[in-house]
């Protein structure tokens, strides 16, 4: 089976179906997708791709995951879909995709995500302490509660789920999609090139007395700089660098020595 791709958003674009009550919310975790497959004796793990996965910070995890997942009953087959943090070889499952007990298929991926996500409830408890479930949250002031939590430890974003949308293995669907937080700082340019159709600015802050680069974004299409200037650049998160940095203006009102370190929030993997 092909693990199921999601569509992407950014919190700037964030669609009318957030506030719809068949949406639930989740954390977008930041792990390296995994879809296990698990059968009597066998586990099989395959990437987002459908293909084996050749990363090898997280193939280290296998072996062990393979035993942790090791199934209660030798009449279970099961495959689960979720992200395997490379820092621990935590495995955090967020779907449900085909269940059988004997000759009884309990879950197939026609199944809507609120049936796939109750009974995934059910039988965590027999891969405890092997995989955790990402939080779920379906009423508005746990939605609200949710987004405002994953923001403010710094997570990267959430995920929009329609209740009633069915697991579509390979496909790349819209009622789940990625959201992304977007966050802006000002930054002073260090350096900078121009060429024909390229050009790139080096960015940096101050921390203290001293400016340290945080990272480097695109002068295609963007306004005219010079080392020293102030621009305001928008980007994903910040771990050790900005990710995804993008120029959006020249800031001609701020003074360089104001572009300090304390805008940044710092990143978390944290799984809520």
């Amino acid at each position: 089976m092909k693990p199921m791709l999601f569509g992407s958003r950014t919190t700037e674009e964030l669609p009318d179906m957030a506030a719809d009550e068949q949406v639930a919310i989740e954390q977008k975790c930041d792990g390296v997708r995994v879809l296990a497959e698990l059968g009597p004796g066998t586990a099989k793990f395959t990437g987002a791709g459908g293909e084996p996965v050749r990363f090898t910070a997280a193939t280290q995890w296998f072996d062990l995951l393979g035993r942790r997942l090791a199934l209660p009953d030798p009449d279970f087959a099961v495959v689960l879909d979720g992200e395997l943090m490379i820092e621990n070889g935590q495995y955090v499952v967020f779907d449900l995709p085909y269940l059988r007990f004997g000759k009884s298929v309990m879950i197939t991926p026609e199944r809507e995500f609120c049936d796939r996500r109750a009974v995934l409830q059910e039988i965590r408890a027999a891969f405890r302490p092997a995989l955790r479930l990402v939080r779920h949250a379906v009423s508005p002031a746990d939605k609200i509660a949710l987004v405002e939590h994953i923001e403010r430890i710094g997570g990267e974003g959430f995920m929009l789920k329609r209740l009633d949308a069915p697991y579509q293995p390979g496909h790349r669907v819209e009622h789940s999609v990625k959201c992304k937080f977007v966050h802006t700082a000002d930054c002073v340019v260090m350096s900078w090139t121009r060429g024909t159709g390229t050009g790139s600015a080096e960015l940096g802050v101050y921390h203290g007395s001293e400016l340290i680069r945080v990272g480097a974004c695109s002068l295609i299409g963007k306004p005219e700089v010079e080392d020293g200037c102030v621009v305001e650049v928008a980007y994903g998160h910040y771990r050790d660098a900005m990710v995804q940095p993008r120029m959006l203006r020249r800031r001609e009102d701020k003074l360089a020595l104001a572009c300090t370190m304390t805008q940044f929030q710092p990143y978390s993997k944290e799984v809520v």
